[in-house]
């Protein structure tokens, strides 16, 4: 799920892997419209004969800055 509130950002989803969520961490935060990225909660949970990973993770919407932003 992906709630925004005041330019706040609650995320929450499941993983594959403990590496699949590091992974959607590293790319929120090389993003130019996040910043603040902390992952909050992370717990493992067998469905199906998986370990699966949910999380939850907080960040700050941003607006980037355009290149032109100076013209």
């Amino acid at each position: 799920s992906f709630t925004e509130k005041g330019g706040s950002i609650q995320i929450s989803g499941v993983g594959l892997t403990e590496n699949d969520v590091a992974t959607f961490m590293t790319n929120l935060e090389r993003s130019a419209y996040y910043s603040g990225v902390e992952l909050k909660v992370t717990k493992q949970k067998v469905q199906d004969g998986l370990r699966l990973q949910n999380f939850d993770i907080s960040c700050r919407a941003q607006n980037p800055v355009s290149p032109d932003a100076d013209k």
